[in-house]
């Protein structure tokens, strides 16, 4: 009969076998051969015992130790029928000792080497799979290998000269304002050839301060071309008791009469310059501008019951000089303007008939720059002009006939504001301007 030893061995192995998968079933089968093999074949392996084999195996498949002695194996409650078909023929062939023994170490065997194929599979994955998962040693500091992708920005927009590779074109803003007192150095009127010329300074008491302002707003682009824009009030309001007899378009006013006297000169101004310097602290500039006169005269007696009221408008040609130096080793500029136009001639006098006109409008000052834009400056302001002659648009009173001369000084605080609108390469452009003349001289010569 078959020793319990020898089943429990079958047993332990069946019940391995189903947790190790198909090692399990190929150790089954091999265990049921040894239990059904010949006694001869069985003799002639001759394998070791179970209890001094140095690859038996445990339950839990580790291998025992030399010499130690077999863990109990816990009872199997179920065999599964195939296994014990297979235990069949070993029941009527293992009658023989030597057949028990060959069968328990077998097994043993078997269950050790699947034990230990099964672990060595699932601690260390195979040789391709890990040089696929785990760089290698000194990529990261290999300057050849490339790094992580940075995401490209889109280009910006270009203007049309940068897109043909042309240097752009500055664009500066100037903001510029005045204000201060301004007094009559002389003024005389006379309204009509028959009319009287009248002092309006002594007699019509514009010997006092009146305040004077002015505003300004100019483009400069390309650091040469200037187009300035100007308006300028210039009005006086006064009152008076006539010492003498004053006639204006046949209006005659009676000595110790009050007068209310207003005289308005406002005047509108467009001009264009070109700058020869490119530093945009010297200048030195010429051009000509356009001045709209608004000139309106009125006398109103105290008791209202006699007025003279005159105006006329029209433009004035004129010529400007413009200059400025700004100092590099201290924070200084000085710089001077002139405006002015004399003429006697139709059309080119800003009317139709033959008037003498003039307009001279002339300054000094000085100042300093802070925080690169903002420059402050004192300024002193020489006006003065006139015409003389006959309007032949007169509507009203009188002839139309007209002689106004005055000259007036202005002291006052100005300030400055450019503002850089587009940021220009002054080098390339100055380059690209050479490039193109040197184009058109070899043209010419061509």
């Amino acid at each position: 009969m078959v020793s319990a030893s020898a089943w429990v061995s079958v047993l332990a192995s069946v019940w391995l076998g189903g947790w190790l998968g198909p090692a399990g079933e190929l150790e089954s089968s091999t265990a049921a051969s040894a239990v059904a093999a010949p006694v001869g074949e069985s003799e002639a392996v001759s394998p070791p015992s179970a209890e001094t084999s140095p690859g038996a195996a445990s339950a839990e498949g580790v291998p025992a130790e030399p010499g130690a002695p077999a863990k109990p194996v816990a009872p199997v409650q179920e065999v599964a029928p195939v296994e014990a078909t297979a235990a069949s023929p070993a029941s009527a062939s293992a009658e023989s000792p030597v057949s028990e023994r060959v069968s328990v170490a077998t097994t043993s065997t078997t269950t050790s080497t699947t034990s230990t194929s099964t672990s060595t599979s699932t601690e260390a994955p195979p040789a391709s799979e890990a040089s696929t998962q785990l760089p290698t040693q000194g990529a990261a500091d290999d300057p050849a290998q490339p790094s992580a992708q940075v995401p490209v920005q889109p280009p910006a927009r270009q203007s049309r000269r940068a897109a043909r590779g042309k240097a752009p074109i500055g664009l500066r803003l100037k903001l510029v304002g005045e204000l201060g007192a301004l007094g009559v150095l002389y003024h005389g009127l006379r309204l009509s050839e028959t009319g009287t010329y009248f002092d309006l300074r002594t007699e019509g008491r514009q010997d006092t301060m009146f305040l004077f302002g002015r505003v300004a707003a100019e483009l400069e682009v390309d650091d040469h071309h200037e187009i300035i824009l100007l308006y300028q009030p210039l009005r006086f309001r006064t009152e008076t008791v006539l010492r003498e007899t004053l006639v204006a378009d046949n209006v005659s006013f009676a000595p110790e009469t009050g007068l209310e006297i207003f005289y308005g000169f406002d005047f509108y101004r467009v001009s264009y310059a070109y700058d020869f310097f490119t530093d945009p602290g010297d200048e030195l500039a010429i051009g000509f501008g356009l001045q709209f006169r608004n000139f309106r005269g009125n006398y109103v007696s105290a008791d209202g019951e006699q007025s003279v009221a005159n105006s006329n408008f029209g433009p004035v040609p004129a010529i400007k000089l413009r200059g400025r130096h700004e100092l590099d080793r201290v924070n200084f500029w000085y710089g001077g303007e002139l405006d002015g136009f004399y003429a006697n001639i139709p059309f080119i006098n800003g009317g139709e008939d033959p008037v003498e006109g003039a307009i001279i409008d002339a300054s000094l000052r000085m100042g300093v720059t802070v925080a690169r834009i903002v420059k402050p400056y004192l300024n002193v302001r020489y006006v003065g002009g006139g015409a003389r002659g006959t309007n032949s648009d007169k509507v009203g009173f009188g002839d139309g006939f007209t002689n106004n001369w005055i000259h007036v000084m202005a002291a006052s605080v100005g300030v400055e504001l450019a503002i850089p609108v587009i940021a220009g390469d002054r080098a390339a452009r100055d380059a690209e301007i050479a490039a193109r003349k040197a184009k058109r001289r070899a043209r010419r010569g061509r």
